[in-house]
């Protein structure tokens, strides 16, 4: 018996553009088996701002991980890597940040690692 399974597939979001206010950005992980979400984050002139990842199954009320999953941001870059596990059992990975420190523009880029849910089976 073997076991195939779908190819990571990468998924590259700008989840906030130049922004100066809080904000959120929501993904569907309704098909995803495991995952890892690395976030690209710079500001327009040092600054700071705090990342937070939540989850949902409704898209609706979103609440924290068992284990916080946030990124400080500081400086004018910051990169930071998440691992999400798996298997993934929610349907809706929320990303939120605060409004920069002293307003200066901050921009997100959210690159998504993720292994399919599809899983095949042959004799």
């Amino acid at each position: 018996m073997t076991q195939l399974t779908s190819p990571p597939y990468l998924s590259t979001t700008t989840i906030a553009s130049a922004t100066t206010s809080s904000g959120t950005f929501v993904y569907n992980m309704d098909q995803v088996y495991a995952a890892s979400l690395q976030l690209n984050c710079t500001f327009a002139s040092s600054d700071t701002s705090t990342i937070t990842l939540k989850i949902s199954n409704d898209n609706v009320n979103f609440v924290a991980f068992a284990t916080s999953k946030t990124l400080s941001v500081s400086g004018t870059s910051t990169i930071g890597l998440l691992e999400l596990g798996g298997p993934i059992d929610y349907a809706y990975l929320q990303v939120s940040w605060t409004a920069p420190g002293s307003g200066h523009a901050l921009t997100i880029t959210g690159i998504l690692n993720a292994v399919p849910a599809y899983v095949r089976t042959l004799n």
